[in-house]
């Protein structure tokens, strides 16, 4: 995602957190050997 065009609110922190935390997750369940803290 590309914030560079408009001010970045908290509605897009929010998207931001939600995405990044569900990436992660997906991320631990496809790799289990990746620390929990990745």
């Amino acid at each position: 995602m590309d914030f560079n065009f408009h001010p970045v609110t908290d509605e897009d922190l929010e998207l931001y957190r939600e995405n990044a935390h569900g990436i992660a997750q997906n991320v631990r369940e496809t790799f289990p050997s990746i620390p929990a803290d990745f």
